[in-house]
This record gives C-alpha cells, sequence and structure tokens, in this order.
C-alpha cells in the first residue's frame, strides 16, 4: 500500500470510528460493567445469536436477551454497580467448550502469510473455498501485483515449538481476480495458483467458507483474529477482544484488539469460527475521541464485515454471463444467508455431515452452508506440483 492509500485508508477508518464514538463509548461501559451482551442494541440480532451460541430455544434466548438489556438499561442509568472480574454473564456467555481449540485449529490452516517473490511480507489473507484466497485489496490491489506475490501455508510453529515445513503457492489472477477499491469495501479475491514447493496439496488446508448469515455475531461478544503481524510466524489473539461497534452502512465492524502490520487480510472469528469480518485497519488513534472530548482507547481495529462482502460478491456473480471460470469460482465463493445444516449446541463438534462438505475442514468440524452441497459436486482444476505430484 502506497503512501496516499494508506493516509486515504487511516482518514477513512478515523473518521468512522469518531462517528460511532457513542455505540462504541456505550459498548465500553457495557462491557466494564460485567454485561458485554449489552452492547447489542439491535434485540433481534441479541436473540438470534444468543440462539445460536447457546444452543437455546427461541423462548429461552429471547429470556436472556430481556435480561441483558434489562441490565444494559440500569447500567446506562448509572444505577447498576461494575461486576467482580469473575462473574459468570449468563449460560455459555464466557465459557467456550474444549472443542474451541481444534475448531480454531482448523481455522488456522486455512490462513496465509502473502508475500513478494523476494521473501519480503505484504499481509495476510485465508481460503474461503477450492482454490480461493481472500484478502485485502490494499494487500494485493491487482491482477499484475498478484503474479508478483506467492502465499505460503504452515508458516508456524508446531506444538514443539519448531517451525513447520512451508507450502507455497501462486496466484493464477487469469482464473479468477475480483476486487473492491481500498476505500470501498477493501477485498481480494483471488485463484490459487501451482504449487511452488511444499509437500502438501492445497486441500489438505481446508477452507472457511463465506456467509452473510445475520446470527454470526453480536455487539459485546468476542473476536478471534488469525493473523501474520508484521510478517512473523503465524499468531492467534483471542479473548478480551469484543465487538464494540457496526457502521450504520453495514460494511464495517469495530473491535478491541492487538494487531500490527502485516495483519491486513486476516479473518476476525467468532467464537465458533466463523469469518465475520476481514481485518483491514488497526493502529493507536488518539485523536479519536467521545462525545465528552476524552480519547478512546486506542486499539479499536476495524474490519469489512463478511457480510458486505458476500453481497458484494453476489451481485458480481449475477453480472457474469456463461460458464466462465471466473463465474463459476465467484458462485462457490458466496454462501446464501440461510443455513441448510446448523449446530444445534456448540458441543456438535465433529459429527456435523462433513462427508457434505468434503472441501472444507477435511474430515474435521464444518458449519455447514447451502454452498456446500455445491462445492461437493464441483469439478476442481488440478495443476501439476513440483516433482510431478498434482496440487488443488
Amino acid at each position: 500500500m502506497n503512501s496516499s492509500e494508506e493516509s486515504l485508508l487511516r482518514q477513512l477508518v478515523r473518521n468512522r470510528i469518531a462517528g460511532r464514538a457513542s455505540e462504541i463509548d456505550r459498548s465500553l461501559r457495557q462491557i466494564a460493567a460485567g454485561n458485554p451482551l449489552g452492547s447489542e442494541p439491535n434485540k433481534e440480532r441479541l436473540v438470534a445469536r444468543l440462539a445460536t451460541k447457546g444452543g437455546l430455544p427461541q423462548r429461552d434466548a429471547k429470556a436472556v436477551a430481556e435480561v441483558v438489556t434489562s441490565n444494559a438499561s440500569l447500567i446506562d442509568a448509572g444505577t447498576m454497580k461494575m461486576k467482580g472480574a469473575e462473574a459468570a454473564q449468563g449460560p455459555t456467555i464466557d465459557f467456550v467448550g474444549i472443542e474451541f481449540l481444534a475448531r480454531g485449529r482448523l481455522a488456522a490452516n486455512t490462513v496465509g502469510r502473502v508475500v513478494f517473490r523476494s521473501g519480503r511480507a505484504q499481509g495476510s489473507g485465508f481460503l474461503v473455498g477450492p482454490g480461493l484466497f481472500l484478502t485485502n485489496n490494499h494487500v494485493v490491489s491487482s491482477a499484475e501485483m498478484a503474479q508478483q506475490l506467492v502465499v505460503e501455508f504452515d508458516y508456524e510453529n508446531d506444538v514443539s515449538g519448531l517451525q513447520r515445513p512451508i507450502t507455497t503457492f501462486e496466484f493464477d489472477p487469469g482464473r479468477c481476480f475480483v476486487n473492491e477499491p481500498t476505500a470501498g469495501l477493501d477485498f481480494a479475491l483471488i485463484a490459487i495458483g501451482r504449487r511452488l514447493s511444499g509437500e502438501k496439496t492445497l486441500e489438505a488446508f481446508g477452507f472457511n467458507p463465506l456467509s452473510d448469515a445475520k446470527d454470526k455475531h453480536m455487539l459485546g461478544e468476542i473476536a478471534n483474529i488469525i493473523q501474520h503481524p508484521q510478517g512473523r510466524l503465524k499468531q492467534l489473539v483471542v479473548r478480551e477482544n469484543n465487538l464494540i461497534s457496526r457502521d450504520e452502512t453495514a460494511q464495517v465492524l469495530h473491535y478491541l484488539a492487538d494487531t500490527d502490520r502485516g495483519a491486513s487480510g486476516s479473518p476476525v472469528c467468532n467464537n465458533d469460527w466463523e469469518p465475520i469480518a476481514l481485518h483491514h485497519w488497526g493502529e493507536p488513534a488518539l485523536e479519536v475521541t467521545n462525545l465528552l472530548g476524552e480519547p478512546l482507547r486506542s486499539d479499536v481495529n476495524e474490519g469489512v464485515r463478511i457480510s458486505a462482502i458476500v453481497q458484494n460478491l453476489r451481485s458480481k456473480a449475477s453480472s457474469l454471463q456463461g460458464a466462465s471460470s471466473q463465474s463459476r469460482l465467484l458462485t462457490y465463493a458466496r454462501c446464501p444467508g440461510a443455513p441448510v445444516h446448523r449446530r444445534t449446541s456448540v458441543s456438535c463438534g465433529y459429527r456435523l455431515l462433513c462427508s457434505k462438505a468434503r472441501y472444507c475442514f477435511p474430515g474435521r468440524w464444518h458449519v455447514q452452508r447451502s454452498i456446500c452441497r455445491r462445492l461437493s459436486s464441483a469439478t476442481r482444476r488440478r495443476q501439476p506440483g513440483p516433482a510431478g505430484q498434482r496440487s488443488a
């Protein structure tokens, strides 16, 4: 990203954060008072997310939502005291099942480091479909630039603290390159090309598909980010990263997190490891203030909402004619909002019909969406890898 583009993006993000100062301020009060989900102003979304997150019947989700919103009103009025640090805030809110770790491992497999062929780090991104990689436009801004870059998977340490063998692929922008400008949705969807080094096939890394379902997040909830900060080995930011604001255009989310350069293009996930945003900006911005003129926290980050990207891809796919490779790939990348198979509770774990979504997390957990039915019958083009092997 050149300096003028960086300056433009910085100002856009700061303006959006400043414009949501009141909502951010309220979210921080609710979080500090031990009622983080009271940050969510949309009760319908709150009920839907509680039902999904906690595996609750609609009636119970509404009852929990009533308690959350009632407490939120008392906190807003200044009549509720702050809770202790270990207060439990409703069923399944502060505690996650042990499968959270295994699911996170599978989601992390899909995340790659974008580097120039010289080895200089450029950003992060993740696989969202068979042979499809999503990152920021300011990371890969054109098809010509994509040809100068490669993506490395498994750039991380193993459980022994030793670095894993890296598998590297080139991009194939001629097959698919779809983007939106940095000043807009700031994304680039690019086809993965042939394998340049390493032993793993692309299919081995799975993918984490996109959806515009409306029950994937609520303000106050925790976000998790898988990233390559400053191009370093893959790292995970978990817990204490609350979602604190949505802008009125329904295009971005704001959240608290530790990020750094190189994290651009990282998936921002909920606790089910579904992508809810594409991280694209984070910096200390002490000049952004609340309504009282006091500086907001400096760790407010911004990500482009996945639902906005899905809707954009849907419109692009519908405008393409014929059976071109790019048209088919766009169809695979977007997911309708209505799910086909959903968890009844977080404990469903790995039992979610992976045989019908075998291109997702291979043999493992995956939140099934209707797009996966089409993917299971899709014909994938394979290209020769090194030493005559074939890779996805």
